[in-house]
């Protein structure tokens, strides 16, 4: 029953690098949600970018650590 459980916990561990996605890069500007574009009640950071078909889309930053 152990080594079922050691080979399930192991299987298990090499298989989430598997379906992990690809890190994108994003270039845009940085700016503030609320005080630059107005769509956000409390500060938060955003990213304006342009995609391939030269539509503005707007990325949300979470409020974290990292964001700030």
């Amino acid at each position: 029953m152990k080594k079922l459980t050691l080979l399930t916990t192991l299987l298990f561990a090499l298989a989430i690098p598997a379906f992990a996605e690809e890190a994108k890069k994003i270039e845009g500007e940085a700016v503030c949600a609320k005080c630059n574009l107005k769509i956000a009640t409390a500060c938060q950071a955003a990213i304006t970018v342009t995609g391939a078909d030269g539509k503005k889309e707007t990325i949300l930053a979470d409020n974290n650590d990292v964001a700030k």
